[in-house]
Protein backbone atom coordinates (compact mmCIF):
# COMPACT_ATOMS: atom_id res chain seq x y z
CA UNK A 1 0.00 0.00 0.00
CA UNK A 2 1.43 3.17 -0.79
CA UNK A 3 -1.07 5.44 0.45
CA UNK A 4 1.57 7.38 2.64
CA UNK A 5 4.42 7.67 -0.21
CA UNK A 6 5.30 11.05 -0.39
CA UNK A 7 4.56 10.95 -4.69
CA UNK A 8 1.53 9.91 -6.59
CA UNK A 9 1.06 9.10 -9.92
CA UNK A 10 -1.93 9.60 -11.83
CA UNK A 11 -2.83 6.52 -14.56
CA UNK A 12 -0.20 5.77 -17.00
CA UNK A 13 2.63 7.61 -15.39
CA UNK A 14 5.53 6.30 -12.96
CA UNK A 15 8.43 8.64 -11.92
CA UNK A 16 10.60 9.49 -9.00
CA UNK A 17 11.80 11.99 -6.83
CA UNK A 18 14.87 13.22 -5.09
CA UNK A 19 16.68 16.07 -3.36
CA UNK A 20 19.62 17.36 -5.16
CA UNK A 21 23.13 19.07 -4.39
CA UNK A 22 21.28 22.77 -4.32
CA UNK A 23 18.26 21.25 -2.28
CA UNK A 24 16.05 21.25 -4.76
CA UNK A 25 13.31 18.82 -5.37
CA UNK A 26 13.47 16.64 -8.55
CA UNK A 27 10.68 14.88 -9.97
CA UNK A 28 10.34 13.00 -13.09
CA UNK A 29 7.66 11.58 -15.13
CA UNK A 30 7.61 8.82 -17.28
CA UNK A 31 4.68 7.97 -20.05
CA UNK A 32 5.60 4.59 -21.11
CA UNK A 33 2.24 4.07 -23.64
CA UNK A 34 1.83 4.98 -27.14
CA UNK A 35 -0.55 8.13 -26.85
CA UNK A 36 0.25 11.49 -24.62
CA UNK A 37 -1.05 11.52 -21.06
CA UNK A 38 -2.48 14.47 -19.47
CA UNK A 39 -2.32 13.93 -15.60
CA UNK A 40 -1.33 14.92 -12.40
CA UNK A 41 1.26 14.40 -9.47
CA UNK A 42 0.66 14.38 -6.73
CA UNK A 43 3.13 15.77 -3.75
CA UNK A 44 2.66 14.99 -0.55
CA UNK A 45 4.74 16.43 2.99
CA UNK A 46 5.65 19.82 1.40
CA UNK A 47 5.04 22.75 3.40
CA UNK A 48 2.03 25.19 2.49
CA UNK A 49 2.92 27.47 -0.34
CA UNK A 50 3.14 28.54 -4.27
CA UNK A 51 5.44 26.08 -6.04
CA UNK A 52 6.62 26.30 -9.62
CA UNK A 53 7.96 23.40 -11.44
CA UNK A 54 10.67 23.98 -14.20
CA UNK A 55 10.96 21.86 -16.92
CA UNK A 56 14.79 20.99 -16.95
CA UNK A 57 14.69 20.29 -20.69
CA UNK A 58 12.33 23.22 -22.07
CA UNK A 59 12.47 25.78 -19.03
CA UNK A 60 8.27 25.59 -19.11
CA UNK A 61 6.75 26.01 -15.82
CA UNK A 62 4.21 24.57 -13.69
CA UNK A 63 2.88 27.01 -10.97
CA UNK A 64 0.54 24.83 -8.01
CA UNK A 65 -0.31 25.24 -4.29
CA UNK A 66 0.09 23.28 -1.63
CA UNK A 67 -2.21 23.13 1.24
CA UNK A 68 -2.79 20.93 4.36
CA UNK A 69 0.35 18.69 3.23
CA UNK A 70 -0.52 18.31 -0.19
CA UNK A 71 0.25 19.56 -4.03
CA UNK A 72 -1.37 18.56 -7.11
CA UNK A 73 0.52 19.25 -10.66
CA UNK A 74 -0.90 19.00 -13.81
CA UNK A 75 1.68 17.58 -16.42
CA UNK A 76 1.32 16.18 -19.77
CA UNK A 77 4.06 13.39 -21.23
CA UNK A 78 4.30 12.54 -24.44
CA UNK A 79 4.14 8.76 -25.75
CA UNK A 80 7.18 6.92 -24.29
CA UNK A 81 8.81 10.12 -22.56
CA UNK A 82 10.32 11.61 -19.00
CA UNK A 83 9.82 14.84 -18.50
CA UNK A 84 12.16 16.14 -15.45
CA UNK A 85 11.24 18.89 -12.96
CA UNK A 86 12.73 21.28 -10.72
CA UNK A 87 10.45 22.42 -7.66
CA UNK A 88 10.85 25.03 -5.28
CA UNK A 89 9.08 27.29 -3.46
CA UNK A 90 8.22 30.44 -4.36
CA UNK A 91 5.68 32.31 -1.83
Amino acid sequence: NFANAPLAYSAGLTGTGFYDQNSRLIVTATNQGTATLSGKITLKTLPAGTYVATDLFTGATIRFAVASGTGVMPVAVARWDTRAFSIVRVS
